[in-house]
């Protein structure tokens, strides 16, 4: 979702975190999840929306967090031997590996609004990057996409039926059985309000003149700048969709702010030596 090359935004981020690991989780995670870390390791991290509680919540290497709909499973990427693969972590401190696919690296992973299925991005060398979709446990894996390259940042819709992505600087859209891929605005990281009748997405300042996030409505008009940061990426919801978490450069680290759907009360929550990335607020 940046103007950085493509492998540049899978390899873990800046020097390794100083937090150790959670042995036991506490009894209410913090509701926003991250990816914390540095240069050589990437680590699963929980805050509360006002910036307090922040703790690593697995002792393995893992990037790109999505909370479950029920709130009690992440979906990650574990870049252990820097092999990504697709794990899923419950609040009871266990860990399930998903994917199997050494000549294959799992990319952007996202939740079916029911819980049962996860899209997410797979590429490789000699490989074009699609999104497949695979069962709750593991089973049941498929290609999605088949007519469109290097598709990820998935997002799906609350009622189901459509799933939201990126290719290259365009957002697309695609019926939930695979068919009916159409392009949607030019923009980033697209994210589904809880409601479904708004898509938050980003534009760096890069390569568009006005960067930062903006919402649409889900047919792409109506489109409403939100942030003016330059490099403002990775936009999720709150529950109530009356906020929104994000990423923000800030002195070549990237810190997490939280702001009100109408661009007020922007605020930092989670702002250090690290860069913390892809947040993702439980439902």
């Amino acid at each position: 979702m940046r103007r950085k090359p493509l492998i540049s935004l899978f390899l873990p981020a800046l020097a390794a975190c100083t937090e150790g690991p959670t042995q036991q989780p506490p009894a209410e995670v913090p509701a926003i999840v991250f990816c914390r870390g540095g240069i050589v390791t990437c680590w699963l991290t929980a805050v509360n929306p006002d910036g307090t509680g922040a703790r690593r919540l697995s002792p393995d290497p893992a990037t790109e967090p999505a909370w479950s709909p029920d709130g009690k499973r992440v979906a990650f990427i574990n870049w252990k031997d820097q092999n990504a693969e697709l794990y899923v972590w419950s609040v009871d401190g266990s860990t399930r590996r998903l994917t199997h696919t050494e000549a294959r690296r799992e990319i952007s992973p996202a939740w079916s609004p029911d819980g049962t299925r996860i899209v997410f991005a797979g590429w490789g060398p000699g490989v074009e990057q699609h999104l497949f979709v695979i069962d709750a446990d593991g089973t049941g894996e498929r290609q999605l996409t088949s007519d469109v390259r290097q598709g990820w940042r998935p997002d799906w819709s609350p009622d189901g039926r459509t799933i939201a992505f990126q290719v290259h600087r365009q957002i697309m859209l695609i019926d939930a059985d695979g068919f009916n891929t159409r392009s949607l605005i030019s923009g980033e990281a697209p994210a589904w309000s809880p409601d479904g009748t708004r898509i938050a997405f980003a534009r760096d300042g890069s390569y568009w003149p006005e960067g930062g996030l903006f919402t649409m409505a889900s047919g792409g008009v109506d489109v409403r700048r939100v942030t003016t940061g330059l490099d403002d990426s990775e936009p999720d919801w709150s529950p109530d969709g009356s906020r929104m978490v994000f990423a923000r450069n800030s002195g070549g680290r990237r810190a997490l702010h939280v702001v009100n759907d109408d661009g007020s009360a922007i605020r930092a929550i989670a702002s250090d030596s690290l860069r913390n990335l892809r947040p993702s607020w439980r439902p």
